[in-house]
């Protein structure tokens, strides 16, 4: 089998395993668990006119759609010891989820 049907089939699988690390999601009134993600969390300067800018971050994860069916806008995630809130849940191809989150 090559790679590239490897990763058609089992698109999730795949990145998952070599990607991933460890998060800990908690859905809203629910008890937290460990799941793995792909992190992407980035510097941002946001421009406010010519002469005001604001630092941010951006920060969002890659998931497997079947292990966290119940995310939500709300829902809270730990990475690398940082607590965020879930604003955004974007189906993504492959069954994998694309997670926003915030501080």
């Amino acid at each position: 089998m090559l790679l590239l049907d490897r990763i058609a089939g089992d698109s999730s699988g795949v990145f998952l395993r070599d990607f991933a690390e460890e998060v800990s999601y908690t859905p809203a009134g629910g008890t937290a668990r460990t799941e793995r993600a792909i992190v992407d969390i980035a510097s941002e300067v946001l421009e406010l006119g010519e002469q005001f800018s604001m630092d941010g971050v951006s920060a969002s994860l890659e998931m497997d759609a079947a292990k966290v069916p119940e995310m939500a806008q709300g829902d809270a995630m730990v990475v690398r010891s940082i607590t965020y809130k879930v604003t955004g849940v974007e189906p993504d191809v492959g069954g994998m989820l694309r997670v926003r989150l915030s501080l």
